[in-house]
């Protein structure tokens, strides 16, 4: 209970932890693509830092996922990609619940979108959905692919490299 509103408290006046400074960093607009680097060195923090990073970590990527800025929003996929495939349970849980899911699944719907973004977006859907499709404690992943599939959604070609490590 008392995570919960120490979470929202940081949510209304956007306080970050370390992980979300470093996310920051990661989705600088300044930026000319992704630094990889960058974004190890947030999956080592996540890594270190267990749930509080995890979550400091996707509640930071997701308000960057709202920003106006098309590159932020990808530099902000990019990093939820390495996130994913680098780092472990306690951040696929988050990624996994269905504030994250549903935030991502309106970026694949977005009426006349960025390409790039919804192919990205789309992408990492898929491949999560496919590689997480039998975790039973984190059903959202294949059962936003498959919503999404049944709506009619065409999915660029599978990358398996973007699923995450098993």
């Amino acid at each position: 209970m008392m995570n919960s509103a120490i979470s929202s408290f940081q949510d209304a006046f956007d306080i970050k932890g370390e992980v979300g400074r470093l996310v920051d960093i990661a989705t600088s607009e300044t930026l000319l693509g992704a630094d990889w680097q960058q974004n190890l060195q947030i999956c080592d923090k996540v890594n270190a830092g267990g749930k509080d990073a995890a979550k400091d970590a996707v509640r930071t990527v997701r308000k960057r996922l709202k920003n106006k800025n098309t590159k932020v929003q990808l530099l902000a996929l990019s990093v939820l990609e390495a996130a994913v495939k680098n780092c472990g349970h306690d951040l696929l849980m988050q990624v996994g619940s269905r504030d994250v899911m549903t935030e991502l699944q309106a970026i694949a719907l977005q009426p006349n979108g960025d390409a790039a973004l919804q192919r990205k977006t789309l992408q990492l859907i898929q491949a999560w959905g496919e590689a997480l499709r039998d975790a039973p404690d984190m059903p959202l992943f294949y059962e936003t692919y498959a919503s999404l599939k049944s709506q009619g959604i065409r999915f660029p070609e599978f990358d398996p490299t973007l699923a995450p490590a098993g």
